[in-house]
């Protein structure tokens, strides 16, 4: 009869483990559901911000790129107006030496 009730004992202790690991169980797949679903919603605001900033990287690079050509045609015009000072400068110097030159011829005659 001892024997009988330990054995009754025993399988009450194992359902009631039995019990709390379905419901650990359950309560762990409810846990991981949660956590999977917040990677889940993590994942698509970093898949959107990662979106935005590669729309916002073109648009910089685009910028740059108009920039960058802009920046090239001032320095062309820049150049060509340099150009052109250069020659007006010469032009300049040669008209001064001939002025000169007849101020000599007028003082010597």
């Amino acid at each position: 009869a001892d024997l009988h009730k330990q054995i009754m004992e025993l399988r009450m202790i194992v359902e009631n483990e039995d019990v709390n690991m379905n419901n650990c169980s359950m309560e762990t797949l409810a846990k991981d559901r949660t956590i999977t679903q917040n990677i889940e919603v993590m994942k698509k605001c970093f898949d959107e911000e990662k979106m935005c900033l590669e729309v916002t990287l073109a648009k910089r690079e685009s910028e740059i790129r108009k920039l960058r050509n802009q920046f090239r045609h001032a320095l062309n015009q820049a150049n060509l107006v340099d150009s052109d000072l250069k020659k007006h400068q010469k032009n300049l110097v040669a008209h001064f030496q001939t002025i000169l030159k007849a101020k000599q011829i007028i003082r010597n005659m």
